[in-house]
């Protein structure tokens, strides 16, 4: 890696823009108060998540100074604001801004382990029905189990593959291996030559 490459950290605030065929991303993170703007191929970038980059500042003759990410690292986001936010943004289907800050305002700071570990939980909360439940904890699941087969010796467009190819299924031999993944089932092709 370059010596001229730098290390950023923020929160993702903004997607301006993704290709999802080649997972080139333009959006904007917020780093001590002040909004960055975030180039690069990371097809796996959602609002409110917490992410730390590795790239370099460029300026671009259109749009000025970018950083250029050649890499990143993607957490959950853990404060309740941001939790809110993650969730508002769309990400999740079904789940929008008013279903968000129901399921924000009864699990807290602990919505995110609820998504992953009890999803059904969400029954408990007046307009959410065990169906809708069990909608939104797969479609959090397929993004959570993303992260879960991320490993630093995939590249990008191995990594946008692998999540076009991601499916949910349940069958008891993946239920059995994977209990708190039970619906996450990542199929990934290889080649030889």
């Amino acid at each position: 890696m370059s010596e001229n490459f730098e290390r950023l950290k923020g929160t993702v605030e903004d997607i301006t823009y993704l290709n999802e065929d080649n997972g080139y991303c333009v959006f904007t993170i917020s780093v001590n108060d002040e909004l960055v703007t975030v180039v690069g191929v990371l097809p796996y970038i959602n609002i409110g998540e917490e992410v730390e980059l590795v790239g370099e500042f460029i300026v671009h003759p259109q749009y000025g100074q970018q950083f250029k990410a050649q890499s990143a690292v993607c957490t959950m986001p853990t404060s309740t604001a941001a939790i809110l936010k993650y969730l508002s943004s769309g990400v999740i289907k079904g789940v929008g801004p008013a279903t968000a800050q129901l399921i924000v305002s009864k699990f807290g700071e602990k919505t995110i382990e609820v998504l992953e570990n009890d999803y059904m939980s969400l029954a408990k909360i007046k307009g959410i029905s065990e169906a809708k439940a069990e909608k939104i904890g797969k479609e959090f699941m397929q993004q959570f189990g993303i992260r879960e087969v991320m490993d630093e010796s995939l590249s990008d467009s191995e990594i946008l593959s692998m999540m076009k190819k991601l499916s949910f299924e349940t069958d008891e031999k993946f239920d059995s291996l994977f209990p708190a993944k039970r619906f996450c089932r990542v199929e990934i092709e290889t080649t030889n030559g």
